[in-house]
This record gives C-alpha cells, sequence and structure tokens, in this order.
C-alpha cells in the first residue's frame, strides 16, 4: 500500500511539474455547453453514488484515499459529458492530491486543507472562465450556472470535511 501511494504522488508531482510548462489545450471554436449541461445533469446521480461509495470504501483508508476515489470519479463524470478543459480537471486533481498527501502526513491541519482545495477549485474556475471568455461562444452558458459548476458544488458538498 505505501508502495503504491509513493508510486502515486510520485507520478501526480512529476504530471504536477509538466502542467506548468504546457500550454492550455487548445479547445474548439464554439463548446456545446447545452449539450455538456445536459450529460452532467444526467451523470448527477450516478456521479453522486460513486462519492458515497468512496467515502465507504475509504472510511478507513486516509483523506488521499478518499480524494484520489472522488476526484478520479469527478474527472470520469466531467469527461463524459464533455467537458473541454480536462487538463483544468487533471490540474485541480493533482492540487488536492498533493494536499491530501500533506494532511496524511500531517504536514498540514484541517483547515489548511480545506483552505488548499478551495483554492484548487477557485484556480480551476477562474482557468475556465478564462478560456470561456476566448472561446466567445454566442449563446449563453449553463453549464456553470445550472449543473454543478463543473464539479465544484459536488466537490463541497461532497467534501467529507465540511460534514
Amino acid at each position: 500500500m505505501v508502495g503504491r501511494l509513493a508510486l502515486t504522488v510520485a507520478m501526480l508531482t512529476m504530471l504536477a511539474g509538466c502542467q506548468t510548462s504546457q500550454q492550455p489545450a487548445p479547445t474548439p471554436s464554439i463548446t456545446d455547453w447545452r449539450g455538456v449541461t445536459q450529460r452532467m445533469k444526467a451523470l448527477q446521480p450516478s456521479l453522486h453514488a460513486e462519492i458515497e461509495r468512496c467515502r465507504e470504501e475509504t472510511r478507513q483508508s486516509g483523506m488521499f484515499a478518499l480524494k484520489q476515489c472522488m476526484t478520479d470519479a469527478d474527472f470520469s463524470a466531467n469527461q463524459a459529458a464533455g467537458y473541454p478543459y480536462m487538463d483544468l480537471v487533471d490540474r485541480y486533481r493533482i492540487q488536492v492530491l498533493q494536499a491530501a498527501e500533506k494532511y496524511d502526513r500531517g504536514e498540514i491541519s484541517d483547515l489548511k486543507f480545506k483552505s488548499e482545495e478551495a483554492e484548487a477549485s477557485a484556480a480551476w474556475n477562474l482557468s475556465d472562465q478564462k478560456r470561456f471568455d476566448r472561446e466567445q461562444a454566442t449563446e449563453p452558458r449553463e453549464f456553470f450556472s445550472r449543473a454543478s459548476d463543473s464539479g465544484v458544488s459536488r466537490r463541497e458538498a461532497a467534501s467529507p470535511s465540511s460534514e
């Protein structure tokens, strides 16, 4: 278990280093946000069930295991919905898992973990909004106002530390 955890953390750290040198992924000129919203709404029940499963299965395993399970489910849901900025989802996942690892090692408090998780979420939202603004879609985007804020409200609602 510790070996697998160390390997996972090493890969995430390596990916995090690669992320800083990469340019934002190119996106199509206009995203079908209405379609993304509909697919995300349809995925909500199964995503919530998956998050609950994560809580049950990782109850005694620590924050890293819980957040790994939850962010993997969130990543899969966003991918299945056709969310166009998957590199942002991945960056969020890496940042949260790095914070969770520090939490499990006792290097940061619960409050600091929540703060780092919120910062990762805010960075995702800001980057997403900047890309959307550049995309200059002709239709109003409902994805963030009505669906799930690309996971933010799910993440905050599903966060075990907010219970």
